[in-house]
């Protein structure tokens, strides 16, 4: 299930009540205390993927902080640990009487049930997963040890998470209603993972790592899709598998790699043909840009799957954009 907000509709003036308001009903409520706004903008969008939740966050024109106090009211709160993953902007954390920021692809842990102070300046864009404790199926003592601790998202495991929730985010937006909580126990495993990496403790997570294989090579297949030289070669060696295993984990999930790296790269060729901003680039460049190395190659794929060329599709999915454009003026 996909729960969205925005303050675009929201006049102005009223703006900065609206995100307070929208803080204190989330889920984990938050107060919010501002010191300067300028143009405040914020979307929000929160999935539930059975006992896991997946927030996107972006403000921006706030100043200020977010507070989480918990107080005598609070003591049923259920224990669940939070991964925040930074993609623009600063934050100052305050978290169980420690401190410490987060800067652009930055990842750390907190936790539900401690008090949390998170310091923003004009902007902040936020990725978080909240997963019970219950659902690690870990020591309480193992999951705080993790917290706290700033961590890359290019670190391995980090990296497949990230590229994961990525996946997830834009195809729960293009889909909705499909039944996306069949992704629970594939974030809990990485979750569970990264957890015990970021305490050091690489045995203990190697079970959680094989069980969230499959996902994690889907994951990289995905983030990796438009390097033209990606094969199976690549994704076995940096999975540290044969190319034989590979495909067999390919197949008992029903993907194939040539069907699934071609329609990655065909619908980033679409986006890139539909976008008014990409109009100055070539064929021949757009192809490049979405893993093709040969252009003609790239035309009769891209006929194939569309039904139309690639100049045509342009023309007409510009088209389009003009005619809505002039529609709204």
């Amino acid at each position: 299930m996909l729960s969205t907000f925005s303050l675009d509709a929201v006049p102005a003036p009223l703006r900065p009540q609206a995100l307070r308001d929208a803080f204190a009903q989330n889920p984990m409520p938050v107060q919010v205390r501002f010191r300067r706004t300028t143009d405040v903008r914020a979307a929000f969008a929160t999935a539930a993927l059975g006992r896991v939740r997946v927030e996107r966050f972006s403000v921006q024109g706030v100043t200020g902080t977010a507070l989480r106090e918990l107080t005598t009211d609070d003591t049923a709160v259920e224990p669940a640990i939070t991964l925040h993953w930074l993609h623009r902007g600063a934050l100052t954390v305050h978290h169980d009487d420690q401190v410490f920021s987060l800067t652009p692809r930055s990842m750390s842990f907190t936790s539900a049930d401690l008090p949390l102070r998170m310091t923003q300046d004009h902007e902040c864009v936020m990725t978080t997963i909240t997963v019970p404790y219950q659902e690690l199926r870990l020591p309480v003592s193992a999951i705080r040890a993790a917290l706290n601790r700033p961590f890359d998202d290019s670190e391995p495991v980090a990296a497949t998470v990230a590229a994961l929730v990525d996946r997830l985010t834009t195809d729960l937006a293009a889909a909705p209603d499909q039944p996306w909580e069949v992704m629970e126990q594939a974030v809990i495993g990485l979750m569970r993972a990264l957890v015990l990496l970021t305490t050091g403790n690489e045995r203990a997570a190697s079970g959680p790592l094989a069980a969230s294989l499959g996902e994690r090579i889907v994951a990289y297949i995905d983030r990796h899709a438009l390097d033209g030289s990606l094969d199976a070669a690549h994704i076995a060696a940096a999975h540290s598998i044969s190319v034989r295993y590979l495909y067999l984990i390919l197949r008992r999930r029903e993907v194939s790699l040539g069907e699934h790296i071609r329609s990655r790269r065909l619908d980033h060729a679409a986006k890139l043909l539909s976008d008014p901003a990409a109009a100055h680039l070539s064929i021949a460049e757009v192809a490049y840009r979405s893993g093709f190395a040969d252009q003609a190659h790239f035309s009769r794929t891209f006929g194939r799957r569309f039904d139309v060329p690639p100049r045509e599709w342009r023309l007409r999915t510009t088209a389009r954009t003009r005619a809505g454009v002039e529609n709204d003026a």
